[in-house]
């Protein structure tokens, strides 16, 4: 038996798209406070609400469900106390295979519709020491938000508008890295990757 074509495969195997379910992790928040562990969901293909594809029950911190790569609208049902609830749909969201978040895909859903969200990644086997996000143009004034710990990134939750953002990355050597003008739009999820 030749190594050839087993060596072939393998490199036709390691190149090809990773298949199947993209984890989707949904944090929500009621303006900047994070309500995601007393949220439940229904996830629905887009535009078609008859059946839910996945759900979530209430308890998880952070609400995770696989789907299949696709378009989706997903409906966040908020129960407070004294059984007044709230519901909010995110629709037609894109989720799908991303290079930058390979298997997951995180979205950000807010009560209040002029705040957005900022995620951040530093470099492949670089961490994120210290993020600020501060409103464009500001200089070294108080920053925008505290930035939030996820799994791999960092969030921040802010009203929509334009922030620089200052990290510090460590991939070896700490290095400093700005990113000036970023837009975050009202009601939706921007992902920014820090090289």
């Amino acid at each position: 038996m030749s190594l050839f074509p087993l060596a072939w495969t393998l490199a036709l195997t390691l190149a090809a798209p990773p298949q199947g379910g993209v984890r989707l992790d949904v944090r929500t928040f009621d303006r900047t406070t994070e309500v995601s562990s007393r949220v439940r969901l229904a996830v629905y293909p887009a535009g078609r609400h008859e059946r839910p594809v996945a759900t979530a029950a209430a308890g998880r911190t952070v609400p995770v469900v696989v789907v299949e790569p696709g378009e989706y609208d997903v409906q966040v049902v908020w129960e407070r106390p004294g059984g007044a609830s709230r519901l909010v749909w995110a629709e037609e969201l894109s989720v799908l295979h991303y290079p930058d978040e390979p298997g997951r895909h995180l979205e950000v859903v807010n009560f209040d519709p002029s705040y957005g969200a900022l995620e951040v990644v530093g470099p492949k086997g670089g961490r994120l020491w210290k993020a600020i996000l501060r409103p464009s143009g500001t200089g070294p004034g108080a920053p925008a938000s505290p930035p939030l710990a996820g799994e791999g990134y960092v969030l921040f939750v802010v009203p929509g508008g334009r922030y620089d953002l200052e990290v510090d990355v460590n991939g070896g050597a700490p290095k400093r890295r700005t990113v000036a003008d970023i837009e975050v739009p009202a009601g939706h999820t921007r992902l920014t990757v820090v090289r």
